[in-house]
């Protein structure tokens, strides 16, 4: 068996740990790639660096409306539509990248779900800060916890997002427990 390398950083500068992540990612999305088949492998030999580095860019998404208004983050809006908001996406399921129309299928599929079961909802979009990452979401209100997290893990999420006029909140799909709270607004 051939050992891959994959190394980070050759010019022995430091990348921000989700550039690393979308990096490797879309290695695993390249279709037949032997290098997509060593995700998995990276995974499970780095699993408690790579979930920590995926809290920690969850925490730091940017939620942004249709017409570019933010609901996270710095110069948030400073009350929402709604308390509270869940933030979920059909897009990438279980972090694993797809092509943009993949992700446009799914995400038309699950708004026609939101509709035909009435929740209020606003289109948004959750980005990275350095806005290298983002993903068409929808922002729902008028369900409990319960349901949102069932939206999400019927979509193959591994987390979703509470906002409040005062909390952003990452929960994860897994166990239904938040991972991490910050001042929506800062």
């Amino acid at each position: 068996m051939n050992t891959i390398w994959l190394v980070v950083s050759p010019d022995g500068q430091d990348e921000p740990a989700e550039a690393y992540v979308r990096r490797v990612d879309a290695l695993a999305s390249v279709e037949g790639s032997r290098e997509g088949a060593l995700i998995q492998e990276l995974r499970l030999v780095f699993p408690a660096e790579a979930e920590d580095r995926r809290w920690k860019a969850y925490q730091q998404t940017i939620i942004t409306d249709s017409f570019g208004v933010r609901w996270t983050g710095h110069g948030a809006v400073e009350e929402l539509p709604g308390d509270p908001i869940y933030g979920v996406t059909a897009h990438n399921p279980n972090g694993v990248p797809l092509s943009a129309m993949e992700n446009e299928d799914r995400q038309a599929t699950m708004l026609r779900e939101v509709a035909d079961h009435g929740w209020t909802y606003w289109p948004v979009v959750g980005s990275s800060q350095d806005g290298l990452l983002s993903e068409e979401s929808v922002a729902l209100c008028g369900l409990g916890e319960e349901q949102a997290l069932a939206l999400a893990r019927k979509w193959e999420q591994i987390a979703l997002f509470l906002l409040t006029n005062d909390d952003l909140m990452v929960i994860s799909c897994a166990d239904g427990q938040p991972v991490s709270r910050r001042p929506r607004r800062s």
